[in-house]
């Protein structure tokens, strides 16, 4: 799934904003705790600084 595909499903409307930063995807939503993922939710882990890097959550294995 690209970004353009996020912004297509994305429940709010982000395609409006100059940047979208993993910071800027963290604030705007919600936290769910790991056993209530779902498909398509964002997860954010650990890169170069804390929540550094943003994926989209296909499910488990």
């Amino acid at each position: 799934m690209s970004q353009h595909d996020f912004h297509d499903q994305a429940p709010r409307n982000i395609s409006r904003l100059h940047s979208v930063t993993t910071d800027t995807l963290k604030h705007i939503g919600q936290s769910v705790p790991p056993d209530e993922r779902k498909p398509g939710d964002l997860v954010f882990f650990d890169t170069y600084k804390i929540d550094g890097h943003v994926g989209i959550y296909v499910g488990p294995f």
